[in-house]
């Protein structure tokens, strides 16, 4: 939403609607949007379908929109200009919603592809993987890769300090970020117990997310763990505490394995936090040599390289400095610009062929 945000505060003579479910109602990025160009849409308990195929194309009549941008890999059936934002769904998402949600994906994509002028995708994986599996026509394709948030940078070493008294019990700590439900904390908390066995450290676990809210079952089982006075848990954290919470870490544990956007890996590296990520998936693309890969889904792996990160203090400092020239790849005008133009040129061939 952050490329859309940007261009609607930047590009002239262009009107945005931005429809978004209730959820996201005291979403933090929403204050940063005009109250007029926002819509939240009614909840109706016929679900997506209803939403795609009836109530979107209701309002895009409504408000006589040139162009929709979908943004969760599925075209709607009206019959206005679309251009569709594909990136990763977690098949394995273990919620009813989730379930639901990636079946209802699956089945639509095929459509979405053949409706939408454009797709946006964030990594050269998901583009071919496009091209491969539809022969979607490659010009077609826009990969919009992340930026780094402009608020993460490093921290002054008192305030660094101040974090870990109030989060970590005044210990370094390994941090997880969980905005979304992530499926591997189990393997996390494997590979941070065989950490502790093998290291006696003081070091610290800090989960932190609204996304720990939808995983009961993780929490429960979080009580029964051997360390689970060294592990902190922050639901409703909020905004500016969150991100100096990933600026003062010692590491951050990034396992995502669908995660292709990477933005919070360029966050890290613009604070000096180095990270260890997984092996699966698109995330190389982002972090290349300036992060440490792991298996996600075997704990040893994790383990060892937080045992590594930790003895290797020569290492760490390595990784801080590539980190530093990782980021700066990633500015914020590039993507925008490649958004822009996608945008306008959908816009105008639909104006080209409705004449």
């Amino acid at each position: 939403m952050g490329c859309h945000e940007y261009l609607l505060q930047n590009e002239s003579g262009t009107e945005w609607l931005f429809i978004m479910d209730r959820a996201y109602i005291n979403n933090e990025s929403l204050k940063r949007i005009p109250t007029k160009n926002i819509l939240f849409k009614k909840k109706h308990l016929l679900g997506w379908k209803f939403w795609y195929d009836y109530q979107l194309p209701s309002l895009i009549k409504k408000h006589k929109a040139d162009l929709l941008i979908t943004t969760g890999g599925v075209a709607s059936s009206s019959s206005v200009a679309q251009c569709a934002w594909v990136t990763s769904v977690l098949e394995n998402n273990q919620t009813s919603k989730g379930i639901s949600y990636y079946n209802f994906y699956k089945k639509k994509l095929e459509k979405t592809l053949r409706r939408s002028q454009t797709i946006f995708t964030c990594s050269e994986k998901s583009k071919n993987e496009i091209i491969k599996q539809y022969s979607f026509d490659e010009k077609n394709i826009a990969i919009i890769r992340s930026a780094p948030d402009e608020r993460y940078h490093i921290l002054p070493w008192a305030e660094k300090e101040n974090i870990k008294v109030k989060y970590a019990a005044g210990k370094e700590y390994f941090i997880v970020a969980v905005d979304a439900l992530q499926q591997n904390l189990i393997n996390v908390l494997k590979a941070f117990s065989q950490f502790k066995k093998r290291q006696q450290s003081n070091m610290q676990l800090v989960l932190a997310g609204k996304g720990l809210k939808n995983d009961l079952g993780f929490i429960e089982k979080l009580e029964t763990f051997k360390y689970r006075s060294d592990v902190h848990v922050y639901e409703n954290i909020n905004e500016n505490d969150f991100i100096k919470l990933i600026s003062a870490a010692y590491s951050l544990i990034h396992s995502f394995m669908e995660d292709e956007i990477g933005s919070l890996i360029l966050n890290a590296f613009k604070a000096n936090v180095p990270v260890i990520t997984t092996e699966e998936g698109s995330l190389g693309e982002i972090a290349a040599d300036a992060a440490l890969y792991a298996n996600a889904n075997e704990p040893g792996s994790l383990a060892n390289q937080l045992m590594l990160l930790y003895k290797d203090e020569k290492l760490r400092l390595q990784l801080i400095e590539k980190g530093e020239l990782q980021w700066r790849q990633f500015n914020r005008n590039e993507p925008m610009e490649q958004l822009r133009n996608a945008i306008m040129h959908a816009a105008q061939s639909n104006h080209n062929n409705s004449m």
